[in-house]
């Protein structure tokens, strides 16, 4: 893919109307809402001894991933930022009130996030006319607190327990279709 973001790639991962400016206000705030975080090698500071026995134990000390784990965690978050709902706008979505909505929200029926004062309502959570089903009592079970891009992930990503021998599918298409 190279350096270049194409439309083809942000509509392969669901944001085929996204504009760069929602995208860099949500990547703002995503940044501004982490902890400022120092990492390096793995390495820094070990001495070529140390290094040793730690090579000797079989532990692999070069990196061996292609993309920074953490960019593309920033990256999926300020994804999930850029398409999650206002508490009004969730409730105009349910046709419901946003009293409601908190409601929802503080029984733990409705998954939602925080940065600094902000709420969002990630969009996964919705069908056409309205919420998915049986989202609300598998988002009950989710921890308190659960970060949004692990919420995310968990819904979306394969799992073959929930799967078939024909498809292979993730835990909102299974307990929730």
């Amino acid at each position: 893919m190279g350096d270049r973001i194409t439309t083809g790639f942000l509509t392969e991962r669901g944001l085929k109307n996204a504009k760069p400016e929602t995208l860099n206000k949500a990547l703002q705030a995503v940044l501004k809402g982490m902890t400022p975080t120092a990492y390096d090698d793995a390495t820094t500071g070990l001495t070529e001894g140390e290094k040793d026995v730690l090579r000797a134990g079989g532990l692999r000390l070069a990196q061996d991933f292609d993309e920074d784990p953490l960019t593309t965690t920033v990256a999926k978050y300020a994804a999930i930022v850029s398409r999650s709902l206002s508490v009004s706008e969730a409730s105009e979505r349910l046709g419901t009130t946003s009293g409601r909505v908190r409601q929802m929200i503080a029984d733990g029926s409705l998954y939602s996030f925080l940065i600094d004062t902000s709420r969002y309502v990630p969009d996964f959570q919705f069908a056409r006319n309205g919420l998915v089903p049986n989202i609300a009592r598998v988002n009950r079970e989710l921890a308190r607190g659960a970060h949004p891009v692990a919420v995310y992930n968990w819904y979306h990503t394969p799992n073959p327990t929930c799967s078939s021998k024909t498809t292979r599918t993730g835990p909102l298409r299974r307990w929730t279709g």
